[in-house]
């Protein structure tokens, strides 16, 4: 009798376990559905920017967003326009780099060769790159390996680096704090997923993951890597995935924190990387088909000069003739 009453109390608890996996499921579709509607209805020209670009166009492309005709098209001739007028630069740190060749690469661009400018070349620029840190290292580490882009010796320094920044206990954080950060941790995390296989970065890989603990998922960002990360190595995201979902909003968008204070459109564009995230490697491109640079919308005409020159002459003249009709009839 005992022995059915435990066969029944087990049964039961995996009920309830594989009913609650189910409903967790529907509502992180559901809010991925949501948020990716926000994204397109919201970002309706996304540019170079931390904000309003490339993590909104990296959300949608990899979730299979249905966006209007020619949305990419535009957002890829936008980036085009930016390297013409910057001579083949992005104004701001390397991690603008890293995050057009993480949209681009979504697209299927051939990010070597935007009009004759490689996008590789800066984020293989070592003293550069994590001069500004390990977020600059572990964006860069992103980029290259989503389609393989650049040489292997540089992405190996980066994950060097990376693996010499950790934070002793486990984790990583900006500056030299020695309190890990969840986001940063996240996207460390998620940058040395490739290089698991090393022993240095399967230890490293191991204490990020234990750190990772719902006490630090204070904002919707901090939740949202954790799930991108803990998602990437196949480990638990249940608590993050919940955590995360407690700061989405109904009309799809996302809280920075709980009292609302804070960025919400970042907040947003991370959580859907996050909800993305869930169904598919999110930073792996090779399954992006390649596709062709856009054609350039043409250029607006160019103004015509004599005409210009003439309606400027006759405006003159009708000024003169005006002038001398007031002289005229004061003097008559």
């Amino acid at each position: 009798m005992r022995i059915c009453k435990r066969i029944l109390a087990i049964i039961v608890a995996a009920a309830c376990l594989f009913a609650g996996g189910i409903a967790a499921f529907a509502n992180a579709n559901t809010a991925r559905t949501n948020v990716l509607n926000f994204l397109r209805n919201n970002v309706t020209a996304p540019t170079v920017s931390s904000v309003g670009g490339e993590w909104a166009v990296l959300a949608l492309a990899r979730g299979g967003a249905n966006v209007p005709a020619g949305y990419y098209d535009a957002y890829i001739n936008r980036v085009r326009d930016v390297l013409r007028v910057n001579n083949g630069n992005l104004p701001g740190a390397r991690t603008e780099f890293a995050r057009v060749v993480l949209a681009l690469s979504a697209l299927g661009i051939d990010v070597t060769n935007i009009d004759s400018h490689n996008l590789i070349t800066p984020l293989e620029n070592f003293a550069e790159v994590t001069a500004q840190g390990v977020n600059g290292a572990a964006f860069a580490l992103l980029a290259l390996d989503s389609n393989g882009w650049g040489n292997t010796a540089v992405r190996q320094q980066y994950v060097n680096f990376l693996v010499g920044r950790e934070i002793a206990g486990g984790g990583f954080a900006l500056g030299n704090t020695t309190t890990p950060a969840a986001d940063i941790t996240g996207m460390v995390l998620a940058a040395l997923a490739p290089y698991a296989n090393q022993a240095a970065v399967a230890a490293v890989i191991t204490r990020g993951l234990a750190v990772l603990q719902p006490i630090m998922f204070t904002t919707a960002e901090h939740a949202a890597w954790a799930v991108i990360a803990q998602r990437r190595h196949s480990a638990s995201h249940d608590a993050a995935l919940a955590r995360l979902l407690t700061f989405q909003q109904a009309n799809g968008s996302f809280r920075h924190n709980t009292a609302g204070s804070g960025n919400t459109q970042m907040a947003t564009e991370q959580a859907a990387l996050a909800l993305v995230a869930l169904d598919i490697d999110l930073f792996n491109m090779s399954d992006v088909p390649s596709r062709d640079l856009p054609d350039l919308p043409p250029p607006p005409p160019r103004p015509n000069v004599l005409r210009i020159i003439w309606d400027f002459l006759v405006t003159v003249f009708q000024y003169i003739f005006m002038f001398m009709l007031i002289i005229v009839e004061a003097f008559s």
